[in-house]
């Protein structure tokens, strides 16, 4: 019964601090799109199909499931660095595709334009962004370009449609 409805789930993990949003639409079983709320910001977002396997994973400043438990959807250790040749550079975004075996490859990043002190981190709200690849060549030149290009929302656009387009819902 409760099935031909959409639902939408959260889930507070790691205490009251991380919080786990997911969207399910009528008559599905799994969410499709999984999003890691920190401190009001969106950190992670995971994507999947219907089969419920990962098809992608968006992070921001390499964020990581603070209890991933015994069987995680996604195993952190294999989402590396690898590959990202831009020196000098702090790296916001990390976007990684996975394969048919549930292999990750990092396929692009957004890093600050301006080379900084390495021990300083620079937010990301005052950051000047650029978008494109881990070897550095640039290939989108807005957030929104970078977000429709990989169904990324920093506002959790698929789980809360109705907050997005202006409508606050009744409950949530």
């Amino acid at each position: 019964m409760i099935y031909k409805y959409e639902r939408r789930r959260q889930t507070y993990i790691d205490g009251q601090r991380v919080k786990l949003f997911e969207l399910f639409k009528p008559g599905e079983h799994r969410s499709r799109h999984r999003y890691y709320s920190e401190v009001g910001y969106i950190a992670r977002q995971e994507q999947f199909d219907a089969d419920g396997r990962v098809n992608r994973v968006i992070t921001v400043d390499n964020w990581r499931q603070p209890r991933p438990g015994p069987r995680p959807a996604v195993n952190d250790k294999l989402l590396t660095d690898k590959g990202i040749r831009i020196p000098g550079h702090q790296i916001y975004h990390r976007v990684y595709d996975f394969d048919a075996n549930g292999k990750p490859r990092l396929v692009a990043v957004s890093w600050n334009c301006e080379i900084g002190y390495p021990l300083k981190k620079t937010s990301i709200l005052s950051a000047d962004l650029v978008f494109g690849t881990p070897t550095g060549k640039v290939l989108w030149k807005t957030r929104e370009e970078f977000g429709k290009h990989f169904d990324f929302s920093p506002a959790a656009a698929q789980v809360f449609p109705d907050v997005v387009n202006g409508i606050e819902p009744d409950r949530m």
